[in-house]
């Protein structure tokens, strides 16, 4: 059974769907990406609920049934901290058993700073083609104005985002984006763009300071994050890192056609840490 529920949080209170098996092996922060919320990841829940591990899946601030304001977000500090405590709150849930995340885009963005702040936070974090980087495409003297007009006039768009067709090749849920009063669909506003920039950039630099196990999964044609940036990741981190590239998936590689098999390889090794754990 799926809830829906309201958790508060650093940045006020935060719509979480949380959904348990009966006695569930683990748990799983699941942090979505920007734009999205937690009700794309339906087949994502089911499919670890299936494997025995209990979701604790939010709307970020400034997402889905969160807001305040949809694509809006806040100083990634406040995000970090509140996938600490749907962390913390997830432990209290399942006691006794470990705490995974699992961050797409963004939220592996958040997942990684989590990380840097409370290493001992999770006992494994999958990152589906996190957003370590800035696009390619925005240039340098965009990102100096992003900050210039990030404090003198944040509501101010700045630069396109959504594109149904840049997260996967299945048309019917392109179809369902672009009708999703829950996605957000306008324009990068200027505190967003100087807020991620300042994230992108402290996580960046600190990224050697994550030593938990990580597995990254990725598509070789995403057009929003490059996959020499996750290979990059990969050099950086300090723990036990896997890397998994999925031929022709783009960005959302869990929502293209041949998403279950990411899927299931997330589950796989969240089962492989867990068999790891027992037997250390």
């Amino acid at each position: 059974m799926m809830s829906e529920e309201r958790w508060p949080a650093v940045t006020g209170e935060l719509f979480v769907r949380w959904a348990a098996p009966s006695d569930p092996v683990a748990s799983v922060v699941l942090l979505h990406g920007y734009s999205e919320h937690s009700e794309r990841y339906g087949r994502v829940i089911r499919a670890l609920v299936d494997a025995g591990f209990a979701v604790a899946a939010p709307d970020q601030s400034g997402h889905g049934r969160t807001g305040p304001r949809l694509g809006a977000i806040p100083p990634g500090s406040q995000l970090i901290g509140d996938a600490l405590v749907v962390r913390r709150r997830a432990a209290l849930r399942v006691p006794g058993r470990p705490v995974f995340a699992i961050g797409s885009s963004m939220g592996g963005l958040v997942t990684l700073g989590a990380l840097q702040r409370e290493p001992a936070a999770f006992a494994g974090a999958v990152l589906q083609a996190p957003a370590i980087a800035m696009p390619a495409d925005v240039s340098r003297p965009m990102l100096m104005l992003a900050q210039t007009l990030g404090v003198v006039a944040p509501r101010l768009p700045i630069r396109p985002f959504f594109n149904a067709t840049r997260a996967t090749r299945d048309e019917d849920f392109q179809a369902w984006m672009r009708s999703d009063p829950h996605t957000y669909k306008g324009w990068v506003q200027a505190g967003t763009a100087m807020r991620s920039i300042a994230l992108v950039r402290r996580v960046r630099s600190e990224v050697h300071q994550v030593r938990c196990p990580v597995f990254i999964t990725h598509g070789t044609e995403d057009h929003r994050v490059a996959p020499r940036e996750t290979a990059w990741l990969q050099e950086q981190l300090s723990g036990p890192v896997e890397r998994r590239m999925f031929q022709g998936l783009r960005h959302e590689a869990h929502q293209e056609p041949e998403g279950p098999d990411v899927v299931q390889s997330w589950v796989d090794w969240l089962h492989g840490r867990l068999a790891a754990e027992a037997s250390a």
